[in-house]
Formats: C-alpha cells, structure tokens, sequence
C-alpha cells in the first residue's frame, strides 16, 4: 500500500506508535515493552501520510536531544528523559488500519 491511500474512497492515515511501559517496581525503572503486540501500543499521533509521521518521530528526537528543553523538563514531576528516549526509539508507523492494532 502507498502512502496516503484509500480504501474504498476512505483515506487511512498513519499512526506513530510507542510500546507502553513495563510494570516497574520503582517508577524510575521503566522500560517499554516493546515485545508487546501492537494492539497494546499507545498511539502517539496521526498523520495523513508516512512521511509525516516518521517527520515527526525526528522532531521528537531531536527535542529530546535539546539541552534547553531537557532543563526545562527537569523541572517537570515525574519526567524521564531516557525513559522518553528508548520508548522513542522503539516507536513505529503505521498505518491506521493496520491488522496488528486489533490483534490480541
């Protein structure tokens, strides 16, 4: 399928998807669980093509490379920049009417 397709006259966006997390024992060991099917993944944002949405995945990264937008989260409760980073990185596109989002 191509980006921005349609299916009977319907256009199918795409999704960035990020694993969700591991139950931790202390907050500050979360990992994602990316061996997690993909039904249970947290959709992230839609977008109207894959080149989009992988534009987006970059934005994000280089955010989280940004020395004065990590300071300023670090003020922010609860905030883990490596935690955002590995879930980032094991995060993907898809398209929304993908059979993995409604598999169990």
């Amino acid at each position: 399928m191509k980006p921005g397709h349609t299916i009977a006259g319907l256009f199918v966006a795409w999704l960035l998807m990020v694993p969700p997390q591991t139950p931790p024992r202390f907050i500050a060991e979360r990992e994602p669980n990316f061996q997690a099917p993909m039904s249970k993944w947290e959709n992230f944002g839609e977008f109207a093509d894959a080149r989009a949405c992988e534009r987006e995945r970059t934005n994000l990264a280089n955010m989280l490379a940004d020395p004065k937008v990590m300071a300023q989260q670090e003020q922010t409760a609860q905030w883990y920049p490596d935690y955002a980073r590995k879930r980032l990185a094991y995060s993907k596109c898809i398209e929304a009417d993908d059979p993995r989002l409604t598999a169990k």
